[in-house]
């Protein structure tokens, strides 16, 4: 998915078989599109601090590190600005706002790479954050208005 201001288009898993059922949404970018403007704001930010970055949905983890699994990373671009985040999208079998976008969204957005901002571990944070990802979901999205029903429903 590529997020340009507010234009977003879609980039798939290399093997959409092995992926979960949302990313075959067919408002996948406008899904993707409201929730990390969301969740932007969420972080005290706007979602003016996503122009130049493109979101990708990866069917597989990251990278890894021996027996560490990366789900999620934030790549800047020097000098244009902007850059990627890719997100394993098996964080969430349920919705992409469940995902850990939120968390690579804050890595943007506050700038704080290693985790030294007490929001990280707040969940009084993240329960703000779930609410403010229910609030954009669509009605009929029940599954995953449900599984956002607290933090403990959003991948950080």
């Amino acid at each position: 998915m590529i997020v340009c201001g507010s234009t977003a288009i879609p980039i798939f898993p290399q093997s959409p078989e092995s992926a979960p059922t949302w990313v075959n949404d067919p408002l996948l970018a406008e899904r993707t599109s409201a929730a990390a403007d969301a969740m932007a704001r969420v972080w005290g930010g706007t979602p003016g601090d996503l122009d130049g970055w493109t979101i990708r949905y990866s069917d597989r983890f990251i990278e890894t590190h021996g027996k560490a699994r990366v789900v999620g990373k934030t790549t800047r671009t020097p000098v244009l600005g902007g850059g990627t985040i890719q997100i394993w999208a098996g964080t969430s079998n349920v919705c992409l706002e469940a995902t850990d976008l939120a968390h690579e969204v804050g890595h943007v957005v506050i700038r704080d790479h290693d985790h030294r901002d007490s929001r990280w571990i707040d969940r009084t944070f993240w329960d703000q954050m779930a609410e403010a990802l229910r609030a954009i979901i669509p009605r009929q999205d029940t599954p995953c208005r449900e599984h956002l029903a607290s933090a403990n429903g959003i991948w950080h």
